[in-house]
């Protein structure tokens, strides 16, 4: 083996288990993470509920830990190291979005392109979003209030375009509520109650933390 490979294998090894794969995550409380991840380690999971704007319809998803940096929410939702979606029920996303970059500064934003494809099909489209941090709040939810950082992300899509805005847990990168509104901007698409390009989503939904372990 040569003397380069050996060498970066060796800082590869000197890191702490449980940190090889949180670049995503730099800048959040590390005792914070690791006790979240512990408990979904042990079967905990995550609850939210999840509104339906359209039709008031209300439902639970939840999310568990899948392996060392994989978590699944039983809505089809995968998502590695809690803040890149890989996939939902319907879609994948090449390359995974980052929906948060930590450490999070009021004003930063980012952009990401890529492409979105239906998991069991074979429509594709480009997809192009754009986040901007609006800032730390305390957000109330069950459980207590939290500090929470608000992410605005503006999506282009398969002729639609979604509004959506997230806050995530300052502490641990967990995604505390969810807030989506899209629209066709195709004069030929549809939106409302029924699924976007090949997703699971509806057009208009709040999905909120109701329980951490």
């Amino acid at each position: 083996m040569h003397m380069l490979a050996l060498l970066s294998l060796a800082v590869v090894l000197s890191q702490p288990a449980g940190t090889l794969h949180a670049q995503s995550l730099e800048g959040t409380n590390p005792e914070a993470l690791r006790a979240l991840r512990d408990s979904l380690g042990r079967g905990a999971t995550v609850e939210y509920e999840f509104v339906n704007l359209a039709n008031k319809v209300r439902s639970t998803v939840t999310l568990a830990l899948a392996n060392d940096d994989e978590y699944l929410q039983s809505n089809g939702v995968r998502l590695k190291e809690l803040v890149l979606l890989v996939a939902d029920a319907r879609s994948a996303y090449s390359p995974p979005i980052p929906l948060a970059k930590f450490p999070l500064e009021a004003g930063s934003t980012w952009r990401h392109a890529g492409t979105i494809s239906e998991r069991y099909g074979i429509r594709a489209s480009q997809i192009d979003c754009r986040f901007t941090v609006k800032g730390r709040t305390v957000l109330a939810i069950g459980g207590g209030p939290r500090e929470a950082v608000e992410i605005h992300e503006l999506r282009q899509f398969g002729g639609y375009e979604a509004e959506i805005d997230r806050w995530f847990d300052a502490n641990t990168g967990l995604m505390l509520k969810e807030v989506w509104k899209a629209r066709s901007i195709n004069p030929t698409g549809h939106s409302g109650g029924q699924g976007i390009l090949g997703t699971s989503r509806p057009g208009a939904y709040e999905m909120t933390v109701t329980r951490i372990p």
